[in-house]
């Protein structure tokens, strides 16, 4: 033994002389931490010196205003101003706020407030420097190292505890390991009240007359398990949550460069927040407040192991403020909502975009699969006319149409409203949005023009001559040479369990294989997927909008019309 103390090594933010105070232990978390650090938009341009400490003094710059606010004169709401440009790399960028729906600050009675005033101190449950539940600081160090940066296995745990308790059995003050097991661990993490919202639970079953004619269904006499977290807390944690503190937008935007052109980037700046916002100023008891859409998503997810083939629809949400029943009532009347930033504002809610593959789609719009959930264009004929579904639309059509009717004509489930009905300002057919990795890469790429490419080669060629053209691509796909940025695929197209990385990936090497099999315009067909990936990227950058063609099936079908709202075309 050396007998050499080991030292703590300190890496601090290399712009620490602009105001940073972080500093890391580890290289690569310095390393994420310059990517974001704020200080970085002071940092003088290349080629030019920092300002001398006499000349700093001697012009101060001006102070500046609360990030993503808008101007403290209302006079000047509506106007174009200079927006958090530099910190985007944007510098003729110019942002538009909404005038009556503008994150305005108020006190916690809901008094309006000027926007220079200070926010109030946090105040926690526990005092500052306190770890409970964890006894202290190298406890709850320990902790996240295994459970949320090393993510170690249960049994590995358990040894490092054996060992760590074998080393310290001897020691004179009868000191022991921080747990004495992997469940102790758990059960600590666990007991943190900071951040936490407590689940809960109800039943849910079926209580209508059963079929005497026939047996019944499986899910009229199963009884279902609901677990969930209240929305309405969730939502407050996240809205109070101090990471988010400069990563907010508390009214809608409409951010132009230097030509007019709009940038789409933040939630906040796309056209529907601000028509929702435009609804909401209807009501003059809703101005000078701050809109909250919220964003959901789900997945049905069928659980097989150890369980018996359960299946389990897991629910997200998140808020569309963040750089992305209980709730209800905060629809129509202001609720005071305390932010990330300290303040508080006079906040009204909204449901913002379900996220959800196709299947999800149908579901939530209570239509017939193989129909659009958003328009009203037949099922074979996704080009041809057709509006906008709502739910004005599918009540006159209950009134007016027999139950085949609608299901022939307009692919509706009779006597099925969808879930937003009870809501304002709350359509669902506007709402969806189209998954990206279900609908554009994995089912437009994959199961559309993948599959397109094999079934027209064996209609024809004939699937004896089909098959040796389709191990030639497969072949040629198999022997790409290893080089930066592709991913090498020994058997070619033909595995079996795609994920949305392989899909991306062999987009990159499809098109030399086929080329020369299939006419050149299936080619640039395949391009297109990509192609339209790229320009939702650059969107914000190009300030151009690119509508994917709808002949590309249903499920690109449904990326475009979701791109037209966005885009306001």
């Amino acid at each position: 033994m050396s007998g050499r103390i080991f030292r703590k090594q300190i890496l601090p933010c290399k712009y620490r002389a602009l105001g940073c105070t972080k500093s890391f232990l580890r290289v690569n978390n310095l390393t994420t931490h310059l990517r974001t650090c704020k200080y970085r938009k002071n940092r003088p341009p290349p080629g030019t010196k920092a300002a001398s400490s006499r000349q700093k003094d001697a012009s101060p710059p001006p102070p500046a205003s609360p990030p993503h606010s808008p101007a403290s004169d209302p006079a000047e709401f509506g106007q174009m101003g200079d927006d958090d440009s530099s910190e985007r790399g944007h510098s003729n960028e110019h942002t538009e706020f909404h005038p009556f729906i503008n994150g305005k600050l108020c006190d916690k009675d809901g008094n309006i407030l000027p926007n220079d005033t200070p926010p109030p101190p946090f105040e926690y449950e526990f005092p500052k420097g306190d770890y409970y539940p964890f006894a202290n600081r190298r406890g709850f160090e320990l902790a996240d190292l295994l459970y949320r940066r090393n993510q170690a296995p249960a049994q590995d745990i358990k040894d490092l505890l054996q060992i760590w308790a074998a080393d310290l059995q001897d020691s004179p003050d009868g000191r022991s390991p921080p747990f004495a097991d992997p469940d102790d661990l758990y059960d600590t993490i666990d007991l943190s009240k900071l951040g936490s919202v407590p689940w809960e639970a109800f039943s849910v079953e079926y209580d209508g007359e059963l079929p005497k004619d026939r047996p019944p269904e499986p899910w009229m006499v199963e009884k279902f398990d609901v677990w969930f977290r209240d929305p309405w807390a969730v939502l407050h944690q996240q809205l109070a949550n101090q990471d988010f503190a400069k990563e907010m937008d508390f009214t809608p935007k409409r951010v132009t460069d230097k030509h007019g052109r709009r940038r789409y980037q933040d939630f906040m700046s796309g056209n529907w927040a601000w028509r929702q916002a435009d609804i909401i100023a209807e009501d003059p008891n809703n101005h000078d407040t701050t809109f909250v859409p919220t964003i959901f998503g789900s997945d049905k997810t069928t659980v097989s192991v150890a369980t018996g083939q359960n299946e389990y629809y897991p629910f997200y949400m998140s808020n569309g403020l963040i750089h992305n029943n209980s709730l209800k009532p905060g629809m129509t009347t202001p609720e005071i909502v305390r932010y990330a930033d300290g303040h508080y504002r006079r906040t009204i809610y909204g449901l913002g975009p379900y996220i959800g593959d196709y299947p999800e789609q149908v579901l939530l719009a209570c239509c017939v699969q193989g129909w659009c959930a958003r328009c009203t264009a037949h099922c074979n004929n996704l080009d041809g006319p057709g509006g906008r579904r709502t739910h004005e639309h599918i009540k006159a059509a209950f009134e007016s149409m027999s139950p085949k009717q609608l299901w022939d004509e307009y692919g509706i489930v009779h006597s099925i409203l969808p879930f937003t009905d009870g809501f304002p300002q709350a359509n669902i057919h506007e709402l969806l949005s189209p998954d990206l990795l279900h609908q554009l890469i994995k089912g437009t790429f994959k199961d559309h023009l993948v599959t397109w490419i094999e079934d027209y080669l064996k209609q024809t060629l004939g699937k004896k001559e089909a098959s040796k053209i389709l191990a030639d691509i497969d072949r040629q796909i198999a022997v790409v040479p290893s080089f930066s940025g592709l991913c090498r695929f020994p058997e070619g197209r033909a595995y079996k369990q795609w994920t949305g990385d392989d899909s991306k990936a062999l987009m990159k090497v499809i098109l030399p294989a086929i080329d020369g099999h299939v006419p050149p315009g299936m080619v640039r067909t395949m391009l297109e997927p990509k192609r339209y990936g790229l320009s939702i990227h650059a969107l914000s950058r190009s300030g151009k909008d690119y509508i994917v063609p709808k002949r590309y099936g249903l499920s690109i079908h449904a990326c475009a019309i979701y791109q037209s709202d966005i885009a306001g075309t």
